[in-house]
C-alpha cells in the first residue's frame, strides 16, 4: 500500500490538484502544512491535516495506518 504526504505550498503553487488525483485513486494521504485547514479548498477538507510543526510521532501514525488498510479497487 502507498500512501504521501503533501505540503500544500511549493514552488511553482499549490498541491490541491495532485491532492485530488490521489483522493480520486483512493491513496491515503495527509497535508503537512504551516498553512491552516481553512485553506484547503472544500472537497478536500475531510483529508488527514498535521500543522507545522507535527511530530515524528503524528507522521509515524499516519503512515502505519495508511499501509494497514487493505488495497482499493
Amino acid at each position: 500500500m502507498s500512501c504521501a504526504l503533501l505540503d500544500i505550498d511549493v514552488v511553482g503553487g499549490k498541491t490541491f490538484e495532485v491532492a485530488a488525483n490521489l483522493l480520486q485513486r483512493g491513496t491515503p494521504f495527509a497535508f503537512v502544512s504551516g498553512s491552516t485547514p481553512g485553506d484547503v479548498p472544500e472537497p478536500l477538507r475531510n483529508v488527514r491535516f498535521l500543522r507545522k510543526p507535527f511530530s515524528t510521532r503524528d507522521i509515524t501514525s499516519f503512515v502505519s495506518a495508511a499501509v494497514a488498510q487493505p488495497a482499493k479497487g
